[in-house]
């Protein structure tokens, strides 16, 4: 573990291919590691949206699956895709990682921005929205009954 942990540390790209479901713990460690995640699946996209939010999009790199299988090399058409990356392009991937990735982190510590923060704060926005949504959905059923009967 500790190995795999220090090789994420030093590589620029982490390969998250997805097993039976799209989403994979090392990502969020790819991620707090500062290792770019390379992602195969559009719905590894939709991943832990409170947390990753639109800044995922800047910070992580896309190879469609079925690219990759259909190539007649795989290893080769992966090495290739990697390797065509700019590095300004590197660089700001890596920028966004630096400047967002707390937001994985379930700190010990107060960590204003943490995991445990952006939960709370989707709970509760979500919380808001759904009062809204009962009470006002109901008194649209009821309006538009009204308007049929007329």
């Amino acid at each position: 573990r500790l190995d795999s942990t220090l090789s994420m540390r030093n590589a620029t790209f982490c390969l998250e291919p997805p097993g039976l479901t799209p989403g994979r713990s090392s990502i969020v460690t790819a991620l707090l590691l500062g290792c770019i995640p390379v992602f195969f699946a559009k719905e590894q996209d939709s991943l832990w949206p409170l947390h990753l939010g639109s800044w995922l999009d800047n910070a992580r790199l896309f190879i469609h699956a079925d690219h990759l299988l259909n190539a007649q090399n795989p290893t080769l058409f992966l090495r290739k895709a990697l390797l065509s990356v700019p590095p300004a392009r590197i660089a700001a991937m890596q920028k966004a990682i630096h400047a967002h990735a707390y937001r994985l982190q379930y700190s010990m510590n107060d960590m204003p921005g943490d995991a445990l923060e952006v939960l709370l704060r989707g709970i509760h926005a979500a919380s808001f929205t759904n009062v809204t949504t009962t009470l006002v959905q109901p008194t649209k059923r009821i309006r538009n009954r009204i308007r049929r009967k007329n």
